[in-house]
């Protein structure tokens, strides 16, 4: 097969990130590719590994499809969710509750509200490790694609944070 004719990794990557990005959280078209994109230019800028930095940011995301079923019973529209929610900190429960406890309200009849809240709050526990389901999607997937040890690693950390409040597993630095 010559060439030209071959998908390479990078395209079958940026399909599968646009897929995962429609499909779970009405995000701006190509918005993992776009990131990717600048990733990959700030890491040669601070002398960091671009190939690793491209494909970690384009991934992120891909594992969001492996508990759709738990985001759509909690939320309903989860894509609807995703889209009116960027920039919130999921990482910051002072933030996060209410906007779920919000969204979950919206357009309800009072009684429906108060039944909606209650939901919400007792599928939180199965919330909880959504976050770890979405990294270990990501990494396996990255794993049989060979991304190399690195990406798959940090696929594992993407929603972690620098003072050990992220998730799934609270680490810090």
């Amino acid at each position: 097969m010559p060439a030209t004719d071959r998908v390479r990794l990078a395209e079958l990557m940026a399909t599968l990130s646009m897929a995962t990005e429609a499909g779970t959280t009405g995000a701006v078209a190509e918005l993992g590719l776009r990131t990717a994109i600048f990733a990959a230019h700030l890491a040669r800028e601070v002398g960091a590994d671009a190939h690793d930095s491209f494909y970690l940011s384009l991934l992120q995301y891909v594992g969001c499809t492996g508990d759709s079923d738990v985001a759509a019973a909690v939320m309903g529209d989860e894509v609807a969710f995703g889209g009116t929610h960027k920039g919130i900190d999921f990482g910051d429960p002072m933030v996060a509750l209410p906007a779920l406890l919000g969204y979950a309200r919206r357009g309800k009849s009072i009684g429906a509200q108060i039944g909606a809240v209650v939901s919400t709050l007792l599928a939180l526990p199965k919330m909880a490790g959504m976050t770890r389901t979405h990294c270990e999607v990501a990494r396996s997937l990255a794993e049989r694609l060979a991304v190399g040890e690195r990406v798959q690693r940090g696929l594992t950390q993407v929603f972690e944070r620098w003072n050990g409040k992220g998730m799934p597993n609270g680490l810090r630095g």
